[in-house]
């Protein structure tokens, strides 16, 4: 029997940004790759914002790794960010077809 070994530590990535006076704490939550019209793989990160007092924003930004990602980028990111909806569910492509007709 093979011998049991703990899994190994993943350690996030993080990094501070500073908007408008406030410090957040920008963690990268996901990772994707797209493809769009049979082209290459595009890499997508889902990014978290948070902030003591603030609630928590989220957004999609183009690269593999935070480091990629400059400051003036996070920023942006940051104004283009949603509200952070933790275990969101998406509604599949045809959850409303039972509903055709039934109205």
């Amino acid at each position: 029997m093979p011998e049991e070994r703990e899994p190994p530590e993943i350690e996030a990535e993080t990094r501070g940004l500073e908007v408008e006076g406030v410090v957040w704490e920008v963690c990268v939550e996901g990772r994707a790759f797209v493809r769009a019209g049979g082209g290459k793989p595009t890499p997508i990160l889902q990014l978290v914002f948070r902030a003591d007092d603030s609630p928590a924003r989220e957004a999609l930004v183009v690269g593999r790794s935070l480091d990629e990602r400059s400051a003036d980028e996070l920023r942006e990111a940051f104004r283009c960010a949603g509200l952070h909806t933790p275990g969101r569910r998406t509604r599949g492509f045809f959850d409303e077809i039972g509903r055709v007709g039934s109205g």
